[in-house]
């Protein structure tokens, strides 16, 4: 959860896998996909002008936020 200049950004963060990787218990592991309940979450942080991704690596992450940064003030924001 990332608060910028007083804006909701909520990163969901999935693991990179392939669709035939299993869980210790035998359950498909759902690599990078959001369930149901995830996605209408993320699209009614969105409405009501907050920002919502799915990430895979903390480059993605630091990608989101910068092209967030980078359209709110025309400013390219170097992430470490």
């Amino acid at each position: 959860m990332i608060v910028c200049e007083g804006v909701f950004i909520g990163l969901e963060v999935k693991r990179a896998g392939s669709d035939t990787e299993r869980e210790a218990n035998g359950r498909a592991i759902r690599a990078g996909k959001l369930t149901p309940d995830q996605a209408e979450w993320g699209a009614a942080l969105s409405l009501n002008g907050g920002k919502y991704a799915c990430v895979r690596s903390l480059q993605d992450a630091k990608e989101v936020c910068s092209g967030y940064l980078k359209s709110r003030t025309g400013f390219v924001h170097r992430m470490s």
